[in-house]
């Protein structure tokens, strides 16, 4: 029971936040940028754990880098929406010295080293760092991405609980089932459909093109956490991390998250 009330006030907390910095983007940025900078800080934390060899909660010189990288491409995207020289000119200069410092670690591995460091780049800063070109497409469309992620997660949890038998990868995740992956979809496009009456006086998107949306968040967030749920199976632990009490570590809560982003940022610009 306790642990059930800490899960609760916790994931409270990590919604209001998200749902706070993205309301108030309107007025400042910068509760948002401090916010997801702190996710891809640690989230690259977790992820460069899990690829380790040796488990360790000590960052080397190289790792550190890897994170300073991981911030240079999300607020290279931020800056590169006014100046576009941004876009490349902080992380490449990060890119260029990770690589030129491997010259000086002669006991590590550097095909595992470089690997390690791309991943983390690749999986965590990538996606956080191409939530600058949602928000500022609409700020509405990105809450309305967060809020599909979660009635997926709420409508595959109760409709899997109640009527899951047929499990989709036991080798990964023995609790999802096709039946939870049919509640996910199921309450997404109802929610796509709230979605589209709510904001009706000023359209952003078409009926079809919400439930479209809904589907497709719907799909990637669910591959998103089974990708992550993969890893940790990979790396032998249960959870990404434990700085989130009664969920787990940044990536346990962002899983889906970043598949999700890549999809819908492909979706506005062939929406275009």
């Amino acid at each position: 029971m306790k642990n059930l009330i800490t899960r609760a006030l916790s994931g409270t907390v990590y919604v209001c936040l998200i749902v706070g910095s993205i309301v108030f983007a309107k007025v400042t940025e910068i509760p948002f940028a401090v916010l997801f900078a702190l996710f891809v800080v640690v989230g690259m934390y977790e992820a460069l754990k899990l690829t380790s060899s040796k488990p360790s909660t000590n960052l080397s010189l190289t790792g550190v880098l890897d994170i300073l990288s991981g911030l240079a491409l999300f607020f290279g995207v931020y800056f590169g929406l006014t100046d576009a020289k941004f876009y490349l000119l902080l992380p490449l200069s990060f890119l260029i010295l990770r690589l030129v410092i491997q010259l000086y670690r002669p006991a590590e591995n550097a095909i595992s080293a470089y690997l390690r460091s791309f991943f983390a780049l690749i999986y965590v800063s990538l996606p956080l760092s191409l939530l600058w070109l949602v928000l500022t497409n609409s700020n509405i469309l990105l809450l309305s991405v967060f809020v599909f992620i979660w009635v997926n997660d709420t409508g595959a949890f109760i409709v899997g609980s109640l009527l899951g038998k047929h499990k989709m990868f036991p080798r990964v995740s023995p609790k999802k089932s096709w039946e939870g992956l049919i509640g996910g979809f199921l309450f997404t496009i109802g929610c796509a459909f709230i979605i589209c009456h709510i904001t009706a006086q000023e359209p952003i998107l078409s009926l079809a093109d919400w439930i479209t949306l809904a589907v497709l968040v719907s799909t990637a967030a669910t591959l998103g956490d089974l990708i992550e749920s993969l890893l940790k199976r990979t790396a032998g632990v249960k959870d990404s991390g434990n700085i989130i009490p009664g969920h787990g570590g940044i990536l346990d809560r962002i899983d889906s998250l970043l598949l999700v982003v890549p999809c819908v940022v492909m979706f506005i610009l062939l929406a275009e």
